[in-house]
């Protein structure tokens, strides 16, 4: 997705070189993994009132850029400690560059929001909708498998993403480690190699992104 990034397709990183979710989600507990499922508890609906998606993308050989996508909606539906549906609305318009300064971020990211890779004017949102969830108890800061389907630029394919969610009073958190997507199964194929560009100037297909989700009842 770059040329954008040499000079960056719903929703796994090389965690060191991104920027934090500014979701106050605390991905070191471990709660919602530690009890069993209720199938007597009530299904609860919350609101999404926070969230963030922060982004890695990267040349085959060299550059690499950084930045974040703002969540603009969403909702999380919840039985016990687990999640059973929902849908989360990602505001492509706000896709930002967290590397660069001046023209140069201006740059890269109107190339983004631009035909060659997310063409935001006419695909302003993208949305994962969530099917369901399973406990994991065998990944560290992991408590779920959330299973959905992620939808950029009106394609869809099915996503799983582990994430540890927690419950504190009447909200609920979510946070996932780096996990990555293929973008051009979303016809995001600018500067890949599936489309004949010369080796040293090909951009990975693997986006790495953390996503941090914030819900209050």
């Amino acid at each position: 997705m770059l040329k954008v990034i040499s000079t960056l397709a719903v929703v796994v990183l090389l965690a060191g070189c991104q920027s934090s979710p500014t979701s106050t989600a605390d991905v070191s507990s471990n709660p919602a993994g530690t009890a069993a499922a209720d199938p007597n508890a009530p299904v609860i609906s919350y609101a999404v009132t926070q969230g963030q998606v922060n982004w890695v993308g990267k040349k085959a050989v060299g550059d690499q850029h950084i930045g974040t996508i703002n969540v603009a909606q969403g909702s999380i539906e919840t039985k016990g400690n687990n999640i059973t549906g929902g849908s989360v609305v990602i505001d492509m318009t706000t896709i930002e560059n967290n590397d660069l300064d001046g023209e140069m971020k201006e740059k890269l990211e109107g190339h983004l929001r631009s035909e060659d890779f997310f063409h935001v004017e006419q695909h302003p949102q993208a949305t994962f909708t969530i099917s369901g969830a399973k406990q994991v108890t065998n990944v560290p800061s992991v408590t779920h498998e959330i299973n959905g389907d992620l939808t950029i630029k009106d394609i869809t394919h099915p996503v799983s993403i582990q994430a540890n969610i927690s419950f504190i009073g009447d909200k609920v958190l979510v946070a996932t480690p780096s996990f990555s997507i293929d973008r051009t199964k979303w016809d995001v194929k600018f500067g890949s190699g599936i489309v004949g560009t010369v080796a040293d100037r090909i951009i990975n297909d693997d986006i790495f992104l953390v996503v941090s989700l914030d819900g209050k009842q």
